[in-house]
């Protein structure tokens, strides 16, 4: 496998790796011990959540190098337990570039939940979650409902590139829209713990947990971004919600 062979299936795995939710020490030490497999003990590898720059010298001591730019992230563990395996099978078999290839496009094309399990599951946790605040079956059934609902939102605004901090805000306002209309209808007697089942569905859990795993490691940059992510999600969950209700008590 020459360089820029090894380079592409590095750029391949660290993006999917960062897109997937790879914490960024993960991310490097996969690809630094890949490069060391083929032999190549001197790589410099970089990354963080939106861009990967990695180097490798050749023979007679040029470096090639290449970088890669991420535009977004989407949180799917399966997939990252996959590249996972991959990575610590090509360091144990060290396979040539088409059999990498074949590997990386079969883990691309592995099945995901469907849609309308991951709607159970954010209607099932919203219900859950109401109910771990003290509400009512009532009030644990309309954050179910609501969650399944805003969860089929959000899904919308992330293939139309909606951006993080409008995503949480507008899944969050139609949120408590509804929540609010649950209340006024009198299906349930208030709509504080709908509100609250149904955003812990939105809260950023593991942009956090890799926030802090970044920190710990060292890797302050990556932390940064990551933290500033989180902030920002939660603004947009904070604006939505307190202008929905801020307009509900006073039309109340």
């Amino acid at each position: 496998m020459n360089e820029w062979e090894l380079l592409d299936i590095l750029i391949r795995i660290g993006r999917a790796m960062t897109i997937y939710g790879a914490e960024t020490y993960r991310v490097e030490d996969s690809l630094r011990r890949i490069c060391a497999a083929y032999g190549h003990t001197e790589a410099e590898i970089f990354a963080v959540p939106s861009y990967i720059e990695m180097t490798v010298i050749r023979a007679d001591g040029t470096p090639v190098t290449r970088s890669c730019r991420i535009k977004y992230s989407d949180a799917n563990l399966g997939r990252l337990d996959r590249y996972n395996s991959l990575s610590r099978y090509i360091c144990r078999a060290m396979p040539s570039y088409e059999k990498v290839i074949s590997k990386i496009e079969r883990t691309e094309k592995s099945p995901e939940y469907p849609v309308f399990m991951k709607c159970f599951g954010s209607f099932a946790a919203g219900a859950a979650f109401s109910m771990l605040f003290g509400g009512s079956w009532k009030e644990a059934a309309a954050a179910a409902v609501i969650s399944g609902i805003v969860y089929l939102i959000g899904e919308y605004l992330d293939k139309i590139d909606s951006g993080t901090f409008m995503r949480s805000m507008c899944c969050s306002s139609v949120l408590t829209m509804l929540a609010v209309l649950s209340s006024w209808i009198g299906f349930t007697e208030g709509f504080d713990k709908v509100i609250i089942g149904g955003i812990m569905v939105l809260v950023p859990g593991v942009t956090m947990t890799n926030c802090m795993r970044d920190f710990l490691a060292g890797d302050y940059i990556s932390g940064m971004y990551r933290l500033a992510e989180a902030l920002l999600d939660a603004a947009g969950i904070a604006v939505g919600s307190g202008i929905v209700v801020a307009a509900a008590v006073t039309m109340k």
